[in-house]
């Protein structure tokens, strides 16, 4: 791809999938498939992205993580919080070794988004209306895309003020 359309400038890491279920429940090989799409595919992508923007000195990468790397995933989505806290450490030590040669290297951790599967999945966070839409958080994302010096992880709480136990009831 870099022959025919340049060497990457910026690259946004936002694939995942979130299979619902706890470590009891979840059984190895779905583990190794959300661990796959959420975790091994954004270091995939980082490590094919970040030689050239390193020896251009110049790229910028974010991650799209999840406040669920920092709080769990509500008791049922054990392989994605555990896929997200690796995407947060791969975030860091990416920014460490790349940050001086002028790659910034960041996360964004969202709260809940305003999707069809969060609507599906728990329609009380629709209904109270404290998701945000999704279209607000990718402005977000590019907005801070020059503006952010590594390593910084953003949390984004979409439900502030709300209490964990109220939106998962």
């Amino acid at each position: 791809a870099e022959a025919e359309l340049g060497p990457f400038d910026i690259l946004v890491n936002n694939a995942a999938i979130n299979i619902q279920g706890t470590i009891a429940d979840i059984d190895v090989e779905t583990f190794e498939r959300v661990l796959s799409v959420d975790l091994i595919a954004c270091y995939a992508l980082c490590r094919r992205a970040l030689w050239s923007m390193r020896d251009r000195g110049w790229g910028r990468v974010v991650n799209i993580s999840s406040v669920a790397a920092y709080i769990g995933g509500n008791g049922n989505e054990a392989p994605y919080s555990v896929a997200k806290a690796g995407v947060d450490m791969l975030v860091k030590v990416t920014a460490d070794e790349l940050g001086r040669a002028g790659v910034r290297v960041n996360a964004v951790n969202p709260g809940i988004i305003r999707t069809d599967l969060v609507a599906m999945l728990v329609p009380a966070i629709v209904k109270l209306g404290v998701a945000i839409p999704a279209a607000h958080m990718f402005a977000f994302y590019f907005a801070i895309l020059s503006a952010i010096t590594p390593p910084v992880a953003l949390a984004v709480y979409a439900a502030a003020g709300l209490a964990k136990a109220d939106l998962w009831e």
